[in-house]
């Protein structure tokens, strides 16, 4: 995963570099690609039509080749936290295609609430998704702190003290630092949504009287007929 992570973030710099050197400022740009994409342009003035018609078909193909494992991501990831949990929810999102063995209600629900990104501006899908990372990278942080610093009590040399505390302690006020750039549309709603998650880890939970149980290896998955 770590030479994945500077793999990707090597490429992403050497592509930003080249950007920058071609375009240093926003003036270079048409009007048409400052509110849609910026893409086309820079693929034009770099390797003229026929570049900017391959990179774009290339664009296109990532972009649904993108939202295909996204969609399958999130439904795994659904079916997961259904499949640990309790009640009507729990049986919705842990329900197995019997014939495709698929979670197939996870999927057709992350398709259905997909559906209403389509009428929404660009700049305010990616500022809530944005917001919903950001939310997540807070607390995996966080985790590290409580649990290995506070549950294990794993800080009586620097080197623990450094990586239980130091090092997330950084991370969740880079986080906090990055809440401030999003847009005040995206912060409410994004906390609208997180809102409703924490209702229903709530209802599963009875206010925390009941634990979670947390399972991620495979077991029996549930069927209509099961």
């Amino acid at each position: 995963i770590i030479l994945a992570l500077l793999i990707g973030g090597g490429i992403f710099l050497t592509a930003a570099w080249f950007t920058q050197s071609l375009f240093p400022d926003i003036s270079g740009f048409t009007e048409e690609s400052l509110e849609n994409s910026a893409l086309p342009q820079i693929a034009f003035e770099v390797g003229g039509q026929l570049f900017k018609i391959l990179l774009t078909a290339a664009a296109f193909a990532a972009t649904v080749a993108s939202s295909l494992a996204s969609q399958s991501s999130v439904s795994r990831l659904l079916y997961v936290m259904g499949r640990n949990g309790h009640g009507p929810i729990g049986r919705f999102f842990g329900y197995i295609h019997p014939t495709f063995q698929t979670p197939a209600y996870a999927i057709i629900f992350t398709g259905f609430v997909s559906l209403f990104a389509i009428g929404l501006s660009l700049d305010f899908v990616a500022s809530l998704i944005n917001f919903g990372a950001l939310i997540a990278f807070t607390f995996v942080n966080l985790t590290v702190i409580v649990y290995f610093a506070y549950r294990r009590r794993e800080t009586h040399t620097p080197r623990e003290i450094f990586r239980n505390i130091v090092l997330p302690g950084i991370g969740v006020s880079l986080t906090v630092l990055l809440w401030l750039y999003l847009s005040a549309e995206s912060t409410r709603y994004g906390m609208i949504w997180f809102g409703i998650g924490i209702i229903v880890l709530l209802w599963i939970t009875r206010f925390f009287k009941r634990p979670m149980n947390v399972n991620m290896g495979e077991e029996a998955p549930i069927t209509r007929e099961g």
